[in-house]
């Protein structure tokens, strides 16, 4: 059985201190993708998560990468290259951001509910996607989700159609069917509170360990004990 860590934190703007720090520790990946964003936040939103990840995959594997050995394929998505032996994605909403790590293939999405508009339904769901009409809004969402986190883990962004990506129910499992081979990609959903909708796709089974940081503490309470492991 594979496990994936996943952990999601609230955005937040750091001071000029804790920016500094983390553009100290920052991979080549990060530091090109800050160039390309505008906003503070966004900046801090990048840094972060790279700061997490390097973190996470330390704790996690007693795995140190050094700061090019994120890079990209033709479509944008990051990776480890292969000596690293881990695999990670990101996600983000309008407020909060996710990071997943494991051993296989993933990708991770994130929703707010309230984005899902049934009257556009028709452009990503199939006739044979599993919809429960009982609670068409949550059930269009977790749909959304699970093609995106789909794609994210294939690493072809939004370059194929959604709705010929099929959504399945079998039990209490969700899985994924795309293309000739009909490989299944198993998907798991995490429903926060807020009505936000996460979905985390593997083509293995798994377990998700997740987890809920203040970003903020989580950095300081790593440079007062200097305890950083990146």
């Amino acid at each position: 059985m594979v496990f994936f860590e996943i952990c999601l934190y609230k955005k937040v703007c750091f001071s000029t201190g804790i920016y500094g720090y983390l553009l100290n520790y920052a991979s080549d990946y990060a530091k090109e993708n800050i160039l390309k964003k505008i906003t503070y936040k966004e900046k801090c939103t990048i840094l972060a998560n790279d700061f997490l990840l390097k973190n996470l995959i330390y704790k996690k594997y007693k795995i140190k990468y050094s700061e090019d050995d994120i890079i990209t394929n033709e479509f944008g998505k990051p990776f480890f290259r292969k000596r690293i032996g881990c695999h990670f994605n990101f996600s983000h909403n309008k407020k909060y951001s996710v990071v997943v790590v494991g051993k296989e293939i993933v990708g991770v999405d994130i929703e707010d509910i309230e984005n899902i508009k049934k009257e556009t339904h028709r452009l990503f769901v199939s006739d044979y996607d599993y919809v429960d009409k009982n609670n068409m809004r949550l059930s269009l969402c977790k749909l959304w989700t699970a093609k995106e986190s789909y794609c994210k883990a294939l690493g072809c962004g939004l370059n194929v159609s959604l709705k010929d990506i099929q959504v399945i129910k079998k039990r209490n499992n969700f899985k994924i069917i795309h293309g000739e081979k009909n490989q299944k990609w198993i998907i798991k959903n995490i429903i926060l509170s807020n009505n936000i909708v996460i979905a985390v796709c593997s083509n293995k089974s798994f377990l998700l360990k997740y987890d809920e940081i203040n970003m903020r503490e989580y950095i300081l309470n790593i440079m007062s004990n200097n305890k950083s492991l990146v």
